[in-house]
């Protein structure tokens, strides 16, 4: 039977390939404005406007749920004592649905706070070139705050495995290693993947989102498929140990 502290992972991981699906509906609807093919896309611009919403919706779901999975990890390494105890009662599901409400957030900034109402933009294909310069600024810097919240105590988080590991009369541990790994590749995939391009896309005019958006989300997507690849391995390697435990249980049983 799977960790409960895996619950977490296992619902990322879903998150990241709803978010993948979205953006890749996303990048056929706008491919052919590489190929000057668009003349027909502007009769999808309301489907596209839809689509991109619940994408960005989803998207401020897997930022804030990586958040409280990097805390959570963070947690169980400095405090683990504490963590034992205190962490058994807060139920997993009660986190993902909370996490799955932060949405209620991003339409009130949307449709009260920066007064959004939709209409129909010519020449405009992406979501980026939709929406008003308000939300487009809150979207950028909630991107640039969350991430850059995340790779910063990854890269704690390394740091300690690593002095856990490599600087105490301890012997070397391979699951600590192999944690350590995760999280270094996590805080360089946040950074290149992530901040850079949000920092990059925040400095570009408005007129010029309609052709590079596409560019940078297949850029994100890129970054957020290497990381799924990453996890879902460590956690195949993780079931492989726990087999091969138990197999060796039972023997000497």
């Amino acid at each position: 039977m799977d960790s409960p502290n895996l619950v977490l992972f296992y619902v990322g991981f879903a998150v990241d390939c709803l978010v993948g699906a979205m953006s890749f509906v996303l990048t056929l609807f706008t491919f052919p404005t590489f190929f000057n093919l668009d003349s027909n896309l502007v009769h999808y611009q309301f489907i596209i406007f839809c689509t991109g919403w619940i994408n960005n919706n989803v998207m401020s779901i897997r930022a804030v749920l990586v958040i409280i999975i990097t805390f959570d990890r963070t947690f169980a390494v400095f405090l683990p004592i504490t963590y034992r105890k205190s962490r058994q009662n807060y139920s997993n599901s009660v986190i993902v649905v909370l996490v799955s409400c932060y949405p209620i957030v991003c339409n009130i900034v949307l449709w009260i706070i920066c007064d959004y109402s939709y209409e129909f933009i010519p020449v405009c294909f992406t979501v980026g070139c939709v929406l008003n310069q308000c939300y487009v600024r809150y979207t950028l810097s909630f991107e640039v705050v969350t991430h850059s919240i995340i790779a910063s105590i990854s890269l704690l988080l390394a740091i300690k495995l690593y002095v856990w590991n490599h600087c105490t009369k301890n012997s070397k541990s391979k699951d600590i290693e192999r944690a350590n790994y995760i999280a270094l590749i996590d805080t360089f995939i946040i950074i290149v993947f992530d901040i850079i391009p949000s920092t990059a896309v925040a400095m570009i005019p408005r007129e010029a989102l309609e052709e590079t958006g596409s560019l940078f989300t297949c850029f994100k997507m890129t970054g957020y498929a290497i990381e799924g690849f990453l996890v879902q391995k460590a956690l195949k390697r993780r079931k492989g140990m726990v087999s091969n435990l138990n197999n060796s249980t039972s023997r000497i049983v």
